[in-house]
């Protein structure tokens, strides 16, 4: 991923790892990736890991909306 976010974010896509790809940027400050990634677990319907990203993102109130 060294750099090439839009390229890991893709493959994690296409090879259905998002859950690795996500789990290695839970610790990490980057509230654009986060809300790609929350968008993408959003648009599969599992709210659970799109709201942990949603949080991660800086956007609380959206997270626990799906939390409801």
């Amino acid at each position: 991923m060294a750099g090439k976010k839009e390229d890991a974010f893709a493959m994690a896509q296409s090879f259905d790892l998002m859950d690795s790809y996500s789990n290695s940027l839970l610790e990490e400050r980057n509230n654009e990736e986060h809300l790609k990634i929350a968008l993408f677990y959003e648009g599969k319907s599992k709210f659970g890991r799109a709201a942990l990203h949603y949080e991660k993102a800086g956007d609380p109130s959206k997270s626990m909306k799906l939390y409801e």
